[in-house]
């Protein structure tokens, strides 16, 4: 698909589901205001992100840690 004709194969297609989404549902579907995508950005980058980082580096850490305690230390 030459020059972006996907993305708008997809902007074509959004509103197509969100009248399927309507009829299952019988409620005209809600759209995401600003402030809700503001909210959910500080939680993702602010919140989550860091937690999630940490988490992995000691989950890591605490590997290599028993490892060695298990197994002795390298070399």
């Amino acid at each position: 698909m030459p020059d972006g004709s996907f993305l708008f194969a997809c902007e074509r297609r959004r509103p197509i589901l969100l009248r399927a989404q309507r009829l299952k549902t019988g409620k005209p579907v809600q759209e995401v205001d600003k402030k809700t995508e503001f909210r959910s950005f500080i939680l993702l980058c602010v919140f989550l992100a860091p937690a999630l980082s940490i988490a992995i580096v000691g989950g890591y850490g605490f590997i290599v840690w028993m490892s060695q305690i298990l197994l002795g230390p390298p070399g």
